[in-house]
């Protein structure tokens, strides 16, 4: 097992929510369901990779983060999750490779197409590789089927925030390729973008009558409190794959990295505290008894409480 620094001990990484929500109650049904779809789509190339998607248990973290849905839905969730883990390991997250960011573009523009299609000129493409036409066909079968569950606009929101991560790891990306070191206030933007949080945020409600309508999700306060829900799910993220981080050569995006050493620890939990807290600061000042953005933000919870268990847990980071 891995080891943290000496002034980085796992006890002292964690954070005090004051509340709980619950795991799925079929959530070994929705992990298996989420990795047979994941040999069965192609998105895993090979076992190795198959073995690395077991070990992530990324079906348990639709589970932890999407209680309320349905099965269906929860495993869409994690079909969704799994596709997003994919992608930043093939071609993100290049442990001892230079990254290669003109590349990487050209994959995200087909993305793209699927994502907000172009107009209807559509010059021929070079041939993909076989990785990335699984990828790119995963994708589609993700987007289609969000499609049909879709009640409230999700698949839209979810395609624009997607769009939005993307963006934030090619911008990360530009910086390795160039040797330029991360600054912490590049990364206090890029991080809730490049976590993808926001993309998973979208789908809160997915399949059910209580998803938040398009006039309600606009409005700046909900907009503002679904970036403080983001924000906390990558400083938490960053708290516990810093054990899986801390050799790697991009270990500059990670909020521990970009800290003093000499308070680092405490310094890390005082930010996310602080998201935290002016989440439920901004989530009790909209009060009201709508009941659909009372769903909304009990899905918000979910969403921080699960990822921040399915974090401490994940053999992912702790292995």
């Amino acid at each position: 097992m891995s080891t943290l620094p000496d002034d980085v001990s796992a006890p002292d990484l964690e954070v005090e929510i004051p509340f709980t929500t619950p795991a799925h109650p079929d959530t070994a049904a929705i992990e298996a369901q989420v990795l047979a779809w994941a040999a069965s789509s192609g998105l895993a190339a090979d076992d190795r990779e198959l073995a690395v998607f077991r070990a992530g248990r990324f079906g348990e973290l639709a589970a932890w983060t999407m209680p309320r849905a349905d099965v269906e839905h929860a495993v869409l969730v994690g079909q969704v999750i799994t596709w997003l883990f994919a992608f930043d390991d093939r071609y993100l997250d290049q442990d001892g490779h230079r990254t290669r960011p003109a590349e990487v573009a050209a994959l995200l523009v087909r993305c793209q197409q699927l994502l907000r299609p172009v107009p209807q000129w559509r010059p021929p493409a070079p041939p993909l590789e076989p990785d990335q036409a699984r990828c790119l066909a995963a994708l589609a079968d993700l987007l289609g089927r969000l499609e049909s569950a879709d009640g409230a606009g999700q698949t839209h929101r979810f395609a624009g925030e997607l769009s939005y991560a993307l963006y934030g790891a090619l911008l990360e990306l530009s910086w390795h390729a160039e040797d330029t070191p991360v600054r912490a206030d590049w990364y206090a933007v890029t991080r809730p973008m490049t976590s993808a949080a926001l993309a998973l945020l979208a789908l809160v409600g997915l399949g059910t009558d209580s998803a938040l309508r398009p006039d309600a999700w606009a409005r700046p306060d909900v907009q503002q409190l679904t970036m403080h829900a983001a924000a906390f799910i990558g400083w938490t993220n960053d708290l516990f794959s810093w054990r899986k981080e801390m050799a790697h050569q991009l270990n500059d995006t990670n909020l521990l990295w970009l800290l003093a050493p000499r308070d680092r620890t405490d310094h890390a939990r005082r930010i996310c505290q602080d998201e935290l807290d002016a989440y439920l600061r901004l989530e009790a000042s909209i009060g009201g008894a709508d009941p659909r953005l009372l769903a909304h933000t009990d899905g918000l919870r979910c969403c921080m409480y699960g990822n921040y268990q399915w974090s401490l847990r994940t053999p992912r980071y702790h292995a």
